[in-house]
């Protein structure tokens, strides 16, 4: 996933990824979510920037 690179190239912890855009099986129970704050959260969304696609 592009975006998840992206976010671990700007050293965003990925625990903190997982708790926004979720995570694959294979570590389903093994991040804990109640220890990031909604501020880390806010700043890891403003890393991803969003542009629609062009009209023919």
């Amino acid at each position: 996933m592009i975006i998840n690179f992206y976010l671990r190239w700007q050293n965003v912890k990925q625990v903190i990824i997982n708790s926004i855009i979720g995570h694959s099986n294979e570590n389903v129970g093994q991040d804990i979510y109640t220890h990031i704050s909604i501020e880390e959260k806010n700043e890891t969304i403003k890393l991803v920037t969003y542009n629609e696609a062009k009209k023919k």
